[in-house]
């Protein structure tokens, strides 16, 4: 119920229960029992689904959640921090060059189209150095006005490397693919995906797609 007095008496987004209303509209439905089930159900049938970002190291539930709604739905997650945000400043993508990094931009597109500006940000890795002067002339042709950049990683994880391109850029959004390695691999190791499950400081927008990279 608080959300739907937010959106209705704080920021004015009118509900309905139907199609057919002029402009943003909201509604709000309650669901029990297993979180990841419900939230695939839902989200499958989604523009995209919005999860809030744990602070610190995030609980089984979150985990569980966050997966469900990357791995089962097909479509994109946001995952939002609990402070305010917009999405209407400097948009960064983190780019390399694999199928989950591509579906997130086409999924981010809209967002981008309505951003200040548009930054691709390619981390150095070793063995597959990704380009992000390609991206960033392809989001050229659909009027985003986009800039490149590598990063070098200094003895920094590509994670930390990729979050200080965020603040450096002031950015209000990162695009990120998840699990462009292997999901195994992350899990032992950790990786980029991880880390924006657990410590995202600004909104994150993921896709995922099982194409391999």
């Amino acid at each position: 119920e608080l959300a739907e007095l937010f959106l209705t008496e704080r920021q004015h987004v009118p509900a309905a229960e139907a199609p057919g209303a002029a402009g943003a509209s909201c509604s709000w439905l309650r669901e029990d029992g297993a979180e990841d089930a419900w939230i695939v159900r839902h989200g499958r049938l989604a523009d995209m689904t919005i999860l809030p970002v744990p602070g610190g190291e995030p609980g089984p539930a979150a985990s569980i959640a966050a997966e469900a709604a990357l791995v089962e739905t097909g479509r994109p997650v946001l995952l939002a921090p609990a402070a305010p945000f917009a999405l209407g400043g400097t948009v960064v993508v983190a780019w390399n060059a694999r199928a989950p990094a591509a579906r997130a931009v086409a999924s981010a597109l809209p967002i981008l189209a309505r951003a200040r500006a548009g930054e691709v940000v390619s981390v150095e890795e070793a063995g597959r150095p990704a380009d992000p002067r390609a991206l960033a002339e392809w989001l050229r042709w659909h009027r985003v006005q986009a800039t490149a950049r590598r990063v070098a990683r200094g003895g920094e994880s590509v994670a930390n490397a990729r979050d200080a391109a965020c603040v450096q850029s002031g950015a209000a959004l990162l695009v990120i693919g998840a699990w462009t390695h292997s999901r195994l691999r992350e899990l032992v190791f950790g990786g980029v995906t991880a880390h924006a499950l657990r410590a995202a400081r600004i909104p994150v927008l993921m896709a995922h797609c099982a194409a391999r990279a």
